[in-house]
């Protein structure tokens, strides 16, 4: 029973490991999968109650440092303006897609996009919800992320640079944050105002 425990242990700090960056998991996954292997071998004799603490530190810990990884390489992300544009490019995409096809009636993407996100072409589903509600976060992320770099001071007179291309998808990404969070206000407002046959 006790193997059990240990196995769950290890296939739970298995999927914690995935976490991290993949040069990180490959440079020092084995090592910190083995020396986890080891403290649960120390741990072996005692009562899988106590074990339990060690257990849950130990994931804790892995779980944070993957954390601090994942942020190290965000921050990577917003200092290279050409990767911050390309991946505000593609947080922005899935909201920029459906806005253009409803403003320029694109038929085929309307129907196929109606048939994913809709129940009988009419009301979101759960799907067409959480589609909506992650495009209208990722757009004002994309628009940070891409500015960063701008916003960074760089050189010896700690400067700010601008970068023509961060700009150029900044100036498109702020039409269609504008667009869509300024017909959603203006909605909300007329719903708010008593306007009838609000959704």
């Amino acid at each position: 029973m006790a193997r059990d425990g240990r196995s769950a242990a290890r296939v739970l700090y298995g999927l914690i490991l995935l976490l991290y960056p993949r040069a990180f998991r490959e440079r020092l996954g084995a090592s910190m999968d083995q020396t986890f292997a080891d403290i649960l071998n120390e741990n072996r004799g005692r009562p899988r109650l106590r074990q339990l603490p060690t257990v849950l530190w130990l994931c804790t810990e892995t779980a944070a440092g993957a954390l601090k990884e994942q942020l190290r390489r965000l921050e990577n992300i917003t200092t290279k303006p050409r990767l911050a544009a390309l991946v505000s490019v593609i947080l922005s995409m899935p909201l920029i897609v459906l806005y253009t096809t409803i403003v320029f009636d694109l038929r085929p993407i309307e129907r196929a996009l109606k048939y994913m996100l809709t129940d009988d072409g009419d009301q979101p589903n759960t799907l067409g919800f959480a589609f909506m509600i992650g495009s209208l976060i990722l757009l004002p992320m994309a628009f940070l992320l891409n500015l960063s770099p701008m916003l960074r001071r760089i050189g010896p007179d700690k400067r700010r640079a601008l970068y023509p291309l961060n700009l150029i998808v900044g100036a498109v990404i702020l039409v269609y944050l504008s667009q869509t969070w300024g017909a959603l206000i203006v909605d909300q407002i007329a719903c708010r105002s008593g306007v009838p046959n609000c959704d």
